[in-house]
């Protein structure tokens, strides 16, 4: 059901894609309009749904990351592995321990008949163990498997002892001692008592008893039901001849095998996974399950929840919760703030040798810190505390033996390796090796041959595998070449192979060689090779994988199946903006060429005119196309080791045109074709109607101020409806003394559109800035280390530490797209009544504008970039 609703909503990316594509042929545009009536309307309600954070390059590379998310997990099968698969749910031959002697297997593995004597050895069964090849995962809500006893064998008696017994169990581990059954096994003896062993001692067992014993030809079922879809536990019911039994055990876990012990000689059954009719009707629902419909282990089906529609990219939500930013507020006067910003004769070109990282803020939040921060903190301590486990139990195997006899008496012996294992445990090894050379003071020091283990020993012993420790399926770390010579026993496709991850196909015992399966991502194939035992090693938590070599993402999660659909939403309706786009620019440049070109194609008479039609919204829709993104986040980011030296450029003429749009040319000729068109009521009424935005500015415009200091929140998302741009500027009070820099101040800015993906399939936060930027040396000047920023999005994420008093603000603002339109149309007004031969005719438009500009100017608190480019348009 999911995976249909992901096709459904990649095939709809495609179509809309493939159409795009075709539109940027003048034929097929031609076409397409004369052929079409309602699609246009269509079309264009369709790309007005285009949220005005999107940016096409941001939106598809989150779209390849989260499509590769599922590719990348779905290994194909290959045809052995789909025989084995598709065989009958039967008996496990292939397990080692407990081992199988004097066994006969026949009807596909389902029965087994018992040939040896009723002898038990040490840690092994009396008889043999035998497990099922299928694991009950704790994911299904039902199963139920039968046994029929063809026989119970010579010795049986009525004596007691059982000489079958039947139940579920976990794998069996070879220990030294006596034989006893694995801790959570729950099985029926033939003498009619049940016993869940649930713990290490009779105490922690459970158990009820059956006023019967097990007969030949009788078919005895075990069933299992959760008790709720929520819970991992059930009861474990049963069944004798069709008929199930009155009692039950409740509140058993399961990922457990089915299992059978035949304890005496001649003992033989027939299992029944549901490869035939059951002898117990059972009571047939949507979540009833057969053992032959389980999957086997490790194959875990996305369990979908049924209230959630799937969709397939119908709509659009947020995956990250953000508090908005207020409406923005009208100008404060007060004389003692300043912004801190650059102005536009300062040279602004640098050369960094690189970007500034992000350093650790404090560990206390107002925050909840990301699931993946979570755990990644927890994976490292449960890694370290492992460490340190193994370093105590090192020394006590290879130092404690040999210093024990430096200690005078027992009780300081006890004290003095007491006081050894308390700092290994901590990972102080300085500590203890300071105790040990205490003890060998007066023999001049520790001997050669006395070696300490340490942190790095275990650590390397950890990773080291042997072939006795391997087994098929086992993920392993293929080890990276120390040189570029490929090792004797590689060929040259290997070399992209190491340094991945994989997973064991077989074993050789004798020559102690292994292949490995891994994931060349590039070259999307799956290869398997042959490696010596040595150049494999223990993955660790950061390069742990699942099928393939691609990194752990928990596919079990809806929320990664939601943003994919978002994603598929948000590109579909990109593709539909593009060609929307591309109709407009042809009808556009038709008429301009001719303009009686509508009224001698009479056949796309009624399209041409609706295309045609220079309105505020064809302009807003070309607008928005064409609006920046920036390759590293900042669009006023002047280090040309970060942004290409042609933005760099346009960025030193700092006007509308450039600051927001990537591409100015087919916006401003369409404008200034219109200047030339219209009368002058008509161009005043379009003024009017454009500038709408700007002096309606609290409607459409987000503003705040963030003090910096520690009563205000210390981390947040930030989401500015109905943004195209955030902006960010750093407000200093002017009482500080210029050029200082506030005390272990830490600003952090991030948007949410970084390139990789975290475990819930949501990008992860890209470092955008960190305030304060580089500092050199005292003498640096305060705009530079607190420069203003533009980011193309809509969400930031904001972190600091650090400040006191009131003496640093950080100020938010966004700018819709509406706006953005407003002051490129304004400006290109500006050029064109300049350039105008007569332009005491535009006397009454001019007036109109720089009313708008000062009550503007005078009335909002605006961003300084924004803010010093309209003052220079005021001017002028």
């Amino acid at each position: 059901k999911l995976s249909l609703s992901r096709l459904v909503a990649e095939l709809r990316t495609k179509l809309t894609h493939v159409m795009s594509l075709f539109l940027e042929d003048e034929d097929f545009v031609y076409t397409f309009l004369q052929d079409t009536d309602q699609t246009l309307d269509m079309l264009s309600y369709i790309a007005r749904e285009c949220l005005p954070s999107d940016r096409y390059c941001v939106l598809f590379q989150s779209q390849q990351k989260l499509r590769n998310v599922y590719r990348d997990f779905e290994k194909p099968i290959d045809k052995q592995s789909d025989i084995k698969d598709k065989k009958t749910v039967n008996w496990d031959v292939s397990k080692h321990f407990p081992p199988l002697k004097y066994t006969q297997f026949s009807h596909d593995l389902l029965t087994i008949s018992y040939h040896g004597e009723s002898t038990s050895s040490n840690n092994l069964p009396k008889g043999i163990f035998v497990y099922s090849n299928i694991c009950l995962s704790h994911n299904l809500n039902d199963y139920y498997w039968e046994i029929e006893v063809l026989s119970l064998g010579e010795s049986h008696s009525n004596n007691g002892v059982p000489s079958l017994s039947i139940g579920i169990a976990p794998i069996a581990e070879k220990k030294e001692g006596s034989w006893s059954y694995p801790v959570g096994s729950l099985l029926f003896h033939d003498n009619g008592r049940v016993i869940h062993y649930n713990g290490s001692t009779l105490l922690h067992w459970r158990s009820i008893r059956f006023d019967f014993h097990l007969k030949e030809n009788d078919v005895f079922g075990i069933g299992w039901k959760k008790q709720s879809l929520e819970s991992s536990t059930g009861s474990v019911y049963f069944t004798k001849n069709g008929v199930k039994l009155d009692q039950a055990l409740e509140n058993v876990v399961v990922d457990l095998y089915p299992v059978v012990h035949l304890q005496s000689k001649n003992v033989s059954v027939k299992a029944n996974f549901g490869n035939s009719e059951f002898k117990y009707k059972i009571e047939t629902t949507s979540t009833d399950t057969h053992m032959k419909d389980f999957p086997l282990t490790g194959e875990n089906e996305l369990d979908s929840d049924s209230s959630y529609d799937v969709g397939s990219g119908n709509r659009r939500t947020s995956s990250f919760y953000c508090r908005n930013l207020p409406a923005i507020f009208k100008k404060d006067n007060c004389p003692n703030s300043r912004y801190i910003a650059e102005y536009s004769n300062h040279l602004i070109a640098m050369n960094k040798t690189e970007k500034q990282p992000f350093s650790i803020l404090d560990e206390e939040s107002d925050f909840d810190s990301d699931d993946d921060d979570d755990e990644r903190n927890q994976n490292e301590k449960y890694r370290r505390d492992n460490v340190n486990k193994l370093l105590v139990k090192a020394w006590e195997t290879k130092v404690f033996p040999i210093i024990r006899r430096r200690f005078r008496n027992e009780v300081e012996r006890n004290d003095g390796l007491d006081q050894i294992r308390g700092a290994l445990a901590l990972g102080m090894t300085d500590i203890a090796k300071q105790t040990v050379e205490f003890l060998y003071e007066e023999n001049g020091g520790i001997p050669h041959d006395l070696q300490l283990p340490t942190i790095e020993n275990i650590k390397e012993e950890m990773m080291r595998f042997s072939i006795e420790e391997l087994h098929e399926g086992q993920q392993v770390l293929i080890s990276q070449l120390d040189c570029e010579t490929l090792p004797v026993y590689s060929i040259s496709t290997m070399k992209n192979t190491f340094g991945l991850t994989g997973e064991v196909i077989e074993i050789d015992l004798i020559n102690e060689l292994v292949q490995v399966e891994s994931y060349l991502r590039n070259d999307g194939m799956l290869v398997r090779y042959w490696y010596p035992i040595d150049v494999l090693q223990r993955p660790t938590i950061d390069n742990y994988n699942g099928v393939t070599g691609a990194k752990l993402v928990d596919l079990d999660n809806i929320e990664i199946h939601k943003e994919l659909l978002n994603v598929e939403f948000a590109m579909s309706r990109m593709y539909c903006r593009k060609s929307y786009i591309r109709l407009l620019e042809y009808c556009f440049k038709s008429c301009k060429k001719d303009p009686l070109f509508a009224i001698k194609k009479s056949n796309i008479k009624a399209n041409m005119s609706l295309l045609g039609k220079l309105n505020v919204e064809n302009l807003l829709d070309i607008s928005n196309h064409y609006l920046k993104s920036s390759l590293n986040g900042n669009l006023l980011e002047a280090d040309i080791s970060q942004q290409d030296s042609r933005s760099i450029l346009r960025l030193h003429y700092k006007n509308f045109s450039n600051l927001f749009h990537n591409k100015i040319f087919p916006l401003g000729q369409l404008i200034e074709s219109f200047f030339q068109q219209k009368n002058l009521n008509g161009l005043m009424s379009f003024t009017e109607e454009i500038c709408t935005p700007i002096k309606n500015m609290n409607e459409h415009c987000r503003m705040e101020e963030i003090v910096i200091n520690d009563d205000s929140l210390l981390k947040s998302n930030i989401q500015g409806a109905g943004a195209a741009f955030m902006m960010c500027a750093v407000k200093l009070n002017r009482l500080t003394i210029d050029n200082e820099i506030p005390k272990d101040i830490c600003i952090q800015i991030q948007t949410m559109d970084g390139n990789c993906i975290n475990k819930k399939g949501q990008m992860v936060f890209r470092d955008i800035v960190q305030y304060p930027v580089g500092i050199a040396s005292a003498s640096q000047q305060l705009p530079s280390i607190f420069p203003p920023i533009i980011m193309a999005s809509d969400k930031a994420r904001i972190s600091h530490s650090g400040g006191d008093n009131d003496h640093l603000s950080l100020c938010l603002y966004t700018i819709s797209q509406a706006e953005i339109l407003a002051y490129v149309f304004l400006e290109r007004l500006k050029r064109f009544i300049l350039e105008f031969s007569n332009p005491q005719a535009y006397i009454e438009i001019l007036m109109h504008v720089l009313e708008v500009f000062k009550t503007m100017i005078a009335k909002y608190e605006l961003f300084p970039v924004l803010r010093e480019e309209l003052l220079n348009m005021y001017a002028e």
